[in-house]
């Protein structure tokens, strides 16, 4: 075989393995948008039954208000320690970030998006404490990176892309941004672009009463995390409509998005190159929200697992962590 030849034959054999990992996962489960969800079978799911026994204990024990466990996209744990399980919906925190990187990734793939330009591009300057020049500068993806170089109050403190630093109240201008682009309320654009499609029905945001950092609060419950938990195992698409269009997007929001801290996406918690948790693969998504509210998925063994409830015990992560490891098959 000569040297074209071959060559052809390795860019046929790159694009091909790209392309696939693009696709849905034809193993993945999804429930269906009219709310049945098939249950999978313990005995036959290779799960350890001790292991997994202790790590529902353990939930309960930790001011939990609810765990769900998907293998495969069926139900394999679903539990509650509240009154009321059908109406429950607690605001998740932080977890509502996530919501809006995807949100972002959808506007990315309607061309009305990009992330590598100014915010000030898309809503009206003066909208952070520091002067034009410096506000200029901060892009779309220092939002998403949490680089922005602002405070918590808007003041500029360093150049953007510069440091590391958690910050909601600059997060939440990406609602701001959205709102913009499309002309379209969050809980409007939200129910068309990303929860409709996947058969989310009562998830919904809220007006926070007090005095929040971020005024916007995203109410859900167990299930319906576990519906974007899917999402993400199935590369953006829900049963063959491809929501996410920009895969690019999202191999990126599941990357280290700057090099501060390498446990950050885009508003996504990763456990790539500076390990979250060291037992847990490599590819191990989370999002995170306060009160240990957690959604954590697994996508090289197709596994979701949703916590919420109200803060637990200190190290909580790491033991739930080692308990799901622990229970997962072998």
């Amino acid at each position: 075989m000569n040297f074209i030849k071959t060559l052809q034959l390795i860019l046929f054999i790159a694009i091909s393995t790209t392309a696939f990992s693009q696709k849905q996962d034809p193993e993945i489960y999804l429930p269906s948008n009219n709310g049945n969800w098939e249950k999978a079978k313990q005995q036959e799911s290779n799960w350890n039954a001790f292991a997994l026994k202790e790590l529902i204990g353990y939930a309960e024990n930790q001011n939990s208000s609810g765990l769900l466990i998907l293998a495969n996209g069926k139900i394999l744990v679903e539990e509650y320690w509240i009154e009321k399980k059908d109406l429950h919906f607690e605001d998740v925190a932080s977890i509502q970030k996530s919501v809006i990187s995807l949100l972002c990734g959808i506007a990315i793939s309607q061309r009305i998006l990009d992330i590598n330009s100014s915010v000030n591009k898309y809503i009206k300057s003066g909208w952070s404490n520091s002067d034009l020049k410096n506000e200029n500068k901060i892009l779309v993806k220092h939002l998403l990176s949490m680089s922005s170089g602002l405070d918590e109050s808007l003041n500029f403190k360093y150049l953007p892309g510069e440091k590391w630093s958690y910050n909601t109240t600059a997060y939440s201008r990406l609602i701001t941004i959205l709102e913009t682009i499309t002309a379209k309320d969050i809980k409007v654009l939200t129910q068309e672009w990303l929860t409709k499609p996947i058969g989310i029905k009562d998830s919904k945001w809220i007006k926070r009463q007090g005095n929040y950092d971020n005024p916007h609060g995203y109410k859900a419950n167990l299930r319906d995390l576990g519906r974007l938990g899917l999402l993400i195992l199935n590369n953006g698409y829900w049963d063959g409509e491809n929501i996410i269009k920009n895969k690019d997007y999202l191999k990126e929001a599941f990357q280290p998005s700057q090099e501060m801290n390498k446990k950050y996406g885009y508003l996504f918690w990763l456990n790539t190159e500076l390990k979250y948790h060291s037992d847990c693969p490599d590819d191990m998504i989370i999002m995170v929200g306060a009160g240990n509210r957690n959604v954590y998925v697994f996508p090289s063994t197709n596994v979701v697992v949703v916590r919420l409830g109200r803060r637990a015990e200190k190290g909580f992560h790491n033991k739930i962590l080692d308990l799901i490891i622990e229970s997962m098959p072998n």
